[in-house]
């Protein structure tokens, strides 16, 4: 208990966050499995499983309050807080995607137009990079790097989804 009151004093005399500021805070005292990618995604995004983020809306001599990003309250004991690495996310972030494309669909016919419709997003901030990640026998793997003004890349990420699927799909005939 009175760890958690200096680390309270510490964080506010410190104040590595502000109240509203989004974060994450990772350490090794929360529970969670090694992290490993899913089959459901395909994706190479990093995997945070060992902490809590969402945005902060209360400090405290005793707890930081954060509403997480699916809506539900944490009140993490400040002794942990001062021990953990903490990611302040800010708007300006790397989205990227992954998608498979048949071979007999050419790199240099879709490359230009994935460009086009990317750039052409709302928030788009500046960044874009597109190439070939991986290769089968009869596909291969596009690999779509894009800047955006947004804090959470799981909305764009499922944009430059949408419009590869809206894209590609109808090639495959």
């Amino acid at each position: 208990m009175l760890a958690n009151q200096f680390a309270g004093i510490l964080l506010t005399i410190v104040r590595p966050f502000k109240i509203e500021d989004y974060v994450y805070i990772n350490t090794w005292q929360f529970g969670g499995a090694y992290p490993m990618p899913f089959p459901k995604y395909f994706s190479k995004d990093r995997i945070e499983a060992t902490g809590y983020g969402g945005k902060i809306i209360g400090l405290t001599i005793n707890y930081t309050t954060i509403e997480l990003n699916m809506g539900d309250i944490v009140r993490i004991p400040n002794a942990i807080v001062i021990q953990s690495a903490i990611i302040i996310k800010k708007p300006g972030i790397i989205v990227q995607a992954r998608y498979e494309v048949p071979k007999y669909i050419s790199f240099d016919s879709i490359s230009s137009e994935i460009e086009n419709q990317v750039v052409a997003m709302k928030n788009y901030d500046g960044k874009f990079q597109i190439y070939i990640d991986e290769t089968t026998m009869n596909s291969y793997i596009i690999l779509i790097r894009a800047r955006f003004a947004v804090i959470y890349e799981d909305p764009k990420r499922g944009e430059i989804m949408r419009m590869l699927i809206n894209l590609i799909e109808p090639m495959k005939g």
